[in-house]
Parts: structure tokens; C-alpha cells; sequence
């Protein structure tokens, strides 16, 4: 991405429009829409408590010709037309999403913290913070997995009129047709996924006795990490298999910190995770997987999927060049024309 001026910082979330460019939003936070070549557009949107206001961290989507921004500090969404203009605001909504999906007036989030809560309430604009439906009971192992980012999949099928979503600690696609209500389920056939390393984090009090170790287990652990919906029916499921470990332990790090500042964990030590993309068509057939392999030289991130585009998602990889400044690279893994 050519920022020229623009000091991006670290990159929260991202989302692609396949006319109206790439919004990205920053931890500052702020939000910057780029064009298709990954030039700065323009800034979208301001910080502050006010209305059309964010705090952050920001989760972005496009819905239709619309931007939606899921701001967790004010826990509101907000809604920008294409040239950036404030359109609606949805405010009055107790719990925070670490994952959303929009159809029309509906709100569709998904709740990342509770070991017992369901993974996705529904919110009509209308009934501001009251939630309309409840769907998915979590279970243990749910709790340590969602300690960590990307592990809220859900997604908005609109060709389907389905949205899909899942638990992180099962290899298990549940689809829940908005139109009629009707639910069912999509196993995904994946012989590498396993939790054993969280299972024994499944109760309350387990986790909170231990919650460093809780999250250090996390790393250690396959979790089914994202859904795209690429519109026909056809869904790509993301399941990350694989151990990250560093140098020292959580408890270690933050027994040597000072003052509030950044844990140190040390260099990483073991790095075997991979992304095995499932290919799902219209009736949860599964037609293919591409396992992906990451390493943490290449994308220098505990999550590199930043969010969907209208037919796969983005990966973020950040280098530093000869002159010392750090170049961002946004790819774009997509189901081909010809599928």
C-alpha cells in the first residue's frame, strides 16, 4: 500500500469494496479509505464520544454500497456512504461485538467473551439494544480460544439470505437462514483440528485461577478462525492449525514488567501454524482445501486475515524496506471467475 504521508500505524481491520477501494482501520484509531492501487484516498470519520464519533478498536465490512464500523469503545455502529459521509448510527447496545454482520436493519453480533453466553445476538435497529434472537450456546474450550483475535467467525450470506457462523473450538459451520429460521449445521472435514491444548480451561473457575495460561494454550491449539461468504452459496471456512510459542511464558513476562508497559515475551521460539481454507459450495459440500503456510517473519502478526472482500478475504504482511519505513502488504485471497 502506497501511504505516501499517511503513517498507517497497526492495522486493526480492513475490508474491500470491489468499486469503491480498501478501508482500513488503524489503532490510533482512525479509518482511511484507499483506492484499488492502494493509494490514500481520504480520512473517514473522527475521533471522539460525539455522534458519528469512534473511539476504537474498529472492526470494518462493507455492506452493500455502505461502510459499517463496529466501534468497540463506544460499542456502536456506525454507517458511511461511499465519500465517507456519516449516514446512520446505532447506539444503546450493552455487550461488545469482536465480530459483526450486517443485513439491512439487522445487526448480527458476535459476543466474544462469555464461557457460557451464545456466540450471536441480533439486534433490529429499531429495538436499539435489545437483542431479537439468540443464537449458538458456547462451550468451555470456546472461552480460551476467544481470548484471541480472529476467533469470532461469522459472516452474511445475501445470494442465501443465510448467515453463517461457528464456534472457534469446533470444526463445525452452523447456518441460520433469516428468512424462514431454519438452522442447521456443516461439519467441516479437517483431520488436523485439535484442542486438546485448551481442554483443561473448561470451566469458570479453571480459567479464572489461570487466565495467562488460559491464552498461552490458546497459541497452542487449532481454532476455526473466519468465514467469507463470496456470494453464490460458495463459502471459504478458515481453520488455523499449529503451535506459536516464544521465548517466555505469559507469567514471566509480566512478572518483569514495569510500569504498564509492553509484555515481552521474547522472540518466538516455534511457529508451525497454517491456515487450511475450505472450499464449501451451495450445499456445504466441501470441494477443496489450500493449506496456506505462515510464519511469523512473513506476516509478523498473531492474526493475518484482516477481513473479507466479495469473494475470498485480505492478509496483512508488514516489512521494513532499505530506507527503514515499513511497507504494508494487503493480499487478497479469492474463489476464481471460473469456479
Amino acid at each position: 500500500m502506497n501511504q505516501d504521508t499517511q503513517l498507517l500505524g497497526n492495522i486493526e481491520s480492513a475490508a474491500m469494496h470491489p468499486t469503491h477501494g480498501i478501508a482500513v482501520a488503524t489503532a490510533d484509531p482512525g479509518i482511511v479509505l484507499l483506492n484499488s492501487e492502494g493509494q490514500f484516498r481520504q480520512d473517514i470519520g473522527r475521533v471522539g464520544q460525539g455522534p458519528f464519533e469512534y473511539q476504537g478498536p474498529l472492526v470494518l465490512r462493507f455492506n452493500n454500497e455502505r461502510l459499517a464500523v463496529w466501534d468497540r469503545g463506544n460499542r456502536k455502529l456506525i454507517t458511511f456512504d461511499q465519500d465517507g459521509q456519516a449516514l446512520q448510527e446505532w447506539t444503546g447496545i450493552s455487550r461488545n461485538f469482536s465480530n459483526f454482520a450486517l443485513q439491512g436493519d439487522t445487526l448480527f453480533g458476535y459476543h466474544g467473551g462469555g464461557l457460557r453466553e451464545n456466540y450471536i445476538a441480533a439486534y433490529a435497529r429499531q429495538d436499539r439494544g435489545n437483542a431479537s434472537i439468540q443464537l449458538g450456546q458456547a462451550s468451555g474450550a470456546h472461552f480460551p480460544l476467544s481470548l484471541l483475535d480472529g476467533s469470532s467467525p461469522i459472516a452474511y450470506d445475501a445470494t442465501q439470505q443465510q448467515l453463517l457462523y461457528a464456534s472457534p473450538a469446533e470444526p463445525i459451520m452452523h447456518v441460520y437462514n433469516t428468512d424462514t429460521g431454519a438452522t442447521s449445521t456443516v461439519d467441516i472435514n479437517d483431520n488436523a483440528f485439535n484442542t486438546d491444548a485448551v481442554q483443561d480451561y473448561q470451566r469458570l473457575e479453571d480459567i479464572n485461577s489461570d487466565i495467562l495460561g488460559a491464552s498461552e494454550q490458546a497459541f497452542k491449539s487449532s481454532r476455526f478462525s473466519s468465514i467469507h461468504a463470496v456470494g453464490g452459496g460458495v463459502t471459504l471456512a478458515v481453520l488455523q492449525h499449529g503451535v506459536l510459542e516464544y521465548e517466555r511464558s505469559f507469567s514471566e513476562a509480566v512478572e518483569d514488567q514495569t510500569g504498564g508497559g509492553t509484555l515481552d515475551v521474547g522472540d518466538v521460539v516455534t511457529n508451525t501454524r497454517r491456515l487450511h481454507v475450505h472450499l464449501l459450495d451451495a450445499n456445504g459440500e466441501q470441494d477443496a482445501c489450500q493449506s496456506l503456510s505462515l510464519s511469523e517473519e512473513a506476516f509478523e502478526t498473531d492474526d493475518p486475515i484482516l477481513g473479507p472482500t466479495d469473494r475470498g478475504f485480505l492478509t496483512l504482511r508488514t516489512q521494513t524496506n532499505e530506507a527503514g519505513d515499513i511497507d504494508y502488504v494487503l493480499t487478497e485471497y479469492y474463489v476464481p471467475d471460473t469456479y
